[in-house]
């Protein structure tokens, strides 16, 4: 007979946070003050996952002050498997096995959109109700409002898993570094969603599958040219001011949500764009608005 029960363990407060971090680096009242100081600030990074608590409080059992310093540092610049003793293939099935548990595809692509963002970024929730509809993520549901309650439904079962966050700003969250690892990880590793966050857009056919991609051009001095993304749906694009033709979006036809930041935009960029039904610019420079009026598919525009 199966007896088992699936509890769902959000994110801890700070007193449940030392509590189990203490317990799993068998920090006792005789522990050094210079590594409690140092533990303190390591569970403040971990903001109440469970996963990165217990994963980093084993690893660091019997250490040095000097190697938690050190571990402190590392997980500060880098990601957390970068110390010493950490299970990374533990942390990974943990927080993968909550992504599998989530019911819906819905939600999952809500928390795998989410990922796509930059690290420590705060999400504007009604963004990605924007984003929801324009990809039509909600079959059969033709009402913005219906949409936003759906996704604002998606939003508090990933925080309630501790899979997204809150934060100070309303109507926004924000994803744990580790838990953005794994989303990347899965997004980019199962078929059924094909999502990345790149740091180069390759001119061969590497990510010619992928439906989802964001993208930043801080390190190009120009767009690249010539791009086939026959599959494209959602683009996340964050600029320096570059410029935008209609060369770049050739190969997107298939394009229905898109984010552009700090670029500017010649009046003919979107002319091949024939599928488009959410389009966000921000911070953008256009000398034709009146480009957007020749979006036939367009529904949602926000600057």
């Amino acid at each position: 007979m199966d007896c088992k029960k699936v509890v769902q363990l959000g994110c801890l407060d700070s007193d449940e946070a030392w509590n189990l971090f203490a317990t799993k680096a068998s920090l006792n009242g005789s522990a050094d003050d210079a590594i409690r100081k140092v533990a303190a600030k390591i569970i403040r990074k971990c903001q109440g996952l469970p996963i990165a608590i217990v994963s980093l409080g084993s690893a660091l059992k019997g250490k040095s002050c000097h190697e938690w310093k050190a571990a402190y540092r590392r997980l500060k610049d880098r990601r957390l498997t970068a110390i010493e003793d950490v299970n990374e293939e533990n942390a990974y099935l943990c927080l993968e096995e909550s992504f599998d548990y989530l019911k819906g595809m819905e939600t999952k692509t809500c928390f795998l959109l989410c990922s796509l963002y930059p690290e420590d970024h705060e999400i504007c929730v009604e963004d990605l109700v924007r984003y929801a509809w324009g990809l039509e993520l909600y079959k059969g549901i033709n009402s913005i409002e219906k949409v936003r309650i759906e996704v604002l439904a998606s939003t508090e079962i990933l925080k309630n898993s501790c899979l997204l966050l809150d934060c100070r700003r309303k109507g926004h969250v924000k994803m744990h570094d580790v838990v953005r690892e794994v989303a990347l990880w899965i997004a980019s590793s199962r078929v059924e969603f094909s999502f990345a966050s790149v740091g180069t857009l390759p001119m061969d056919e590497s990510l010619k599958h992928f439906i989802a991609i964001s993208f930043n051009t801080d390190q190009m001095d120009e767009l690249p040219k010539g791009l086939v993304f026959p599959n494209l749906k959602f683009l996340l694009l964050g600029g320096t001011g570059e410029g935008l033709s209609s060369e770049f979006f050739e190969g997107m036809k298939a394009l229905k949500a898109c984010a552009l930041d700090y670029l500017l935009i010649s009046p003919v960029a979107f002319q091949f764009q024939m599928n488009l039904k959410t389009l966000k610019l921000r911070n953008c420079t256009f000398s034709d608005i009146s480009m957007i009026g020749k979006l036939k598919t367009l529904e949602i525009f926000s600057l």
